[in-house]
């Protein structure tokens, strides 16, 4: 009888586990068994988990005596739900733009998410409540738009923070989970970068440079990829996808893939 793993997810908020939760079932589905608390609802005297994912290391303190001897303890590097960010391309480039939440790690963090992903246009202002507010229009949200500035006129809600792929794939490890979950997994997010280069190219009108940052992605990647427009041609792809088609990934940008 195989004995499923059992991944525990702590978190501040009870809306922030649930998403947590449904990420994990959604790549992993019955593989593992998933449960989850918050401080907002209360944690229980104890844990019974082979896996805990504390969103935060104020949270992870506060459990310490509820996890397990030899429990692993996880937590997570985060993203930013890509199919939301439509909002932010929309912005003029230079506009300043506030960025809230309840802790300016978080909110750190949460910027240097959006430049690393090409979002790099817009003048981000960190804030969290609690301290001056800084004069701007826009404010962007994760989960929370009520920790918006007052005084904000435009308010844009990205949705909570999902874990990043990074994090997903040493999840999968800790699990003892096939390796091809970390393909499918990998398919599925350069899938969701290949659609925000689309979107940033017709912001940024520079295909030299946001190809670039799709090289990048795709560099990170086992799996050899290519991406291939409409008349047949590679745009851009990685090394894996060369050494497997016997030719230099640089010689196969910019060819047909029937040839």
């Amino acid at each position: 009888m195989i004995v499923k793993s059992k991944i525990t997810v702590l978190s501040n908020e009870t809306a922030t586990y649930r998403v947590m939760l449904e990420q994990l079932r959604k790549y992993l589905g019955d593989l593992v068994e998933t449960e989850g608390y918050s401080l907002e609802s209360g944690f229980p005297s104890k844990l019974d988990s082979n896996l805990v994912i504390a969103m935060t290391k104020t949270v992870l303190d506060l459990a310490e005596g509820i996890i397990p001897p030899g429990c692993k303890t996880i937590i997570p590097r985060r993203s930013v739900d890509c199919t939301r960010i439509e909002g932010l391309l929309q912005i003029p480039p230079g506009s300043k733009i506030v960025v809230a939440s309840r802790d300016m790690a978080s909110v750190k963090e949460t910027i240097q998410v959006l430049k690393d992903l090409g979002m790099d246009h817009l003048n981000y202002v960190p804030w969290i409540p609690g301290v001056p507010c800084p004069n701007a229009d826009i404010a962007v949200t994760f989960g929370v738009s009520s920790l918006a500035p007052p005084d904000s006129k435009q308010r844009i809600d990205l949705g909570w923070r999902p874990m990043d792929l990074s994090t997903m794939v040493e999840i999968v490890s800790e699990c003892g989970l096939s390796p091809e979950l970390v393909n499918l997994m990998s398919l599925e997010y350069i899938k969701t970068m290949v659609r925000l280069n689309q979107n940033l190219l017709a912001v940024n009108a520079n295909l030299e440079e946001s190809n670039a940052r799709l090289n990048t992605l795709l560099s990170f990647l086992d799996e050899g990829v290519a991406y291939v427009g409409q008349d047949g041609v590679v745009q851009v792809c990685n090394e894996v996808i060369g050494d497997f088609l016997g030719i230099s990934a640089k010689l196969l940008e910019g060819k047909k893939l029937a040839d």
